[in-house]
């Protein structure tokens, strides 16, 4: 091997290692299961209390679930 290849390799060494250091390091996945989406757990109180990384996607969840509030009980034609 000439020396240009033995520096590249041990560049493109140095670049693994230092990947694989780096993603070691990232924190553990949350171990917390999502609560169910119903009336009780979508209560503001209830989405405050969970941790910060889940409380935007329950949120939405909770928004976007079917339910009765604001539906007419009879659509009105016009």
């Amino acid at each position: 091997m000439n020396a240009v290849n033995r520096k590249q390799l041990g560049r493109s060494a140095a670049v693994i290692l230092a990947l694989m250091a780096l993603s070691a390091c990232n924190p553990a996945p949350s171990k917390v299961a999502m609560p169910e989406v119903n009336d009780e757990t979508c209560k503001v109180s209830s989405i405050k209390a969970l941790p910060d990384q889940m409380r935007t996607p329950f949120a939405d969840k909770c928004f976007t679930r079917p339910s009765s509030f604001g539906q007419a009980s009879k659509a009105k034609t016009w």
